[in-house]
């Protein structure tokens, strides 16, 4: 069985604290293949010559939103409420180019997944953010 890295059970933990279950399933569901790899080449519509471009980015960007998030994880409401909000952007950025590059199976398993994450850290941020 593959052991995970301390950091990331560290990160859950403390996000299991704050935000309740929710907070262990959004680490792990936004990208059901590898966390910020984002889908196989081979799901790419090779139609569009940008595409593979703006997955890699939508990848990039979703990798450093949850970077941000563990950080964040020990900082103030604010700073956490940021990180929160900056990652719903990534994952509505991503959801966004996956749904007009990818095709078949894979468009439709990532834009689910994106979609179940994002509901879940909008209710996250409307417990933990509200004024």
């Amino acid at each position: 069985m593959k052991r995970l890295p301390r950091p990331f059970l560290i990160a859950a933990a403390v996000l299991t604290l704050v935000l309740g279950a929710a907070g262990t399933a959004v680490m792990v569901t936004p990208m059901p293949t590898d966390a910020a790899a984002g889908p196989a080449e081979a799901g790419i519509d090779i139609d569009s010559a940008e595409c593979p471009t703006r997955v890699a980015e939508a990848a990039r960007g979703f990798s450093a939103t949850l970077s941000s998030l563990s950080g964040a994880a020990q900082a103030g409401r604010a700073e956490r409420c940021d990180a929160y909000r900056a990652h719903v952007a990534a994952l509505s950025s991503a959801r966004d180019v996956y749904a007009t590059c990818l095709s078949g199976f894979a468009r439709d398993d990532q834009v689910s997944q994106i979609e179940l994450a994002t509901r879940d850290w909008h209710s996250a941020i409307a417990v933990t953010c509200a004024d």
